[in-house]
């Protein structure tokens, strides 16, 4: 019999930006929702069209490897909205809505409300990895060699799991970042409370 690791079904959830400053506009969205048992239920995944690209947002565009054209084919934010809640509304919770998980809830969160998506959050999947992995003895340093949270590839790498070659895309981002919110339920359900 298959174990229930989560409460109610959950969306996992990246984003792409043009920049990490709060003017920096959400230019992609990638989102699973896994059920209660840790399946892959369903998954949402669109570029959004940007007010505007100057210098900075083309930098994150290179780190991203989306391209101009394909953001200004892109859809416009109001209808990428309306795609989101759509999807993210036909997903069964018994709660009043589906609790949303990140590898970094505090920059998600923040572009999520500015893009104008308000949604219930859990804790930070890359404070919990660090939690985990000093546990472990695990320890990741910056430039300065000082420890730090792991980012993403390194969580990947502790918890064994590949990365994603089309890494910075949202739907992959959020894709693996699902595997290791499976483990973490599976191993460390504690930690998986909501965001405060």
């Amino acid at each position: 019999m298959t174990q229930q690791i989560f409460y109610d079904p959950v969306v996992v959830l990246d984003t792409e930006t043009t920049g990490r400053s709060n003017s920096a506009e959400v230019i992609e969205i990638g989102a699973v929702c896994l059920d209660e048992f840790g399946k892959m239920r369903s998954k949402f995944s669109s570029l959004i069209k940007p007010t505007i690209i100057n210098s900075q947002a083309r930098e994150a565009l290179k780190i991203n490897k989306i391209s101009e054209d394909d953001l200004n084919q892109a859809p416009a934010a109001k209808v990428v909205k309306e795609m989101f809640w759509s999807w993210y509304n036909d997903i069964p919770a018994q709660n009043d809505r589906p609790l949303c998980l990140a590898f970094n809830v505090s920059f998600d969160k923040r572009m999520m409300d500015n893009f104008g998506i308000k949604l219930p959050w859990g804790r930070c999947l890359s404070n919990i990895t660090h939690i985990i992995t000093k546990d472990a003895g695990a320890v990741f340093l910056n430039r300065n060699h000082v420890p730090k949270v792991p980012n993403l590839e390194e969580a990947c790498s502790f918890f064994e799991l590949e990365y994603p070659k089309n890494a910075h895309r949202a739907l992959a981002d959020a894709e693996v970042t699902a595997q290791i919110a499976i483990l973490i339920a599976q191993k460390a359900p504690q930690y998986l409370t909501k965001y405060e």
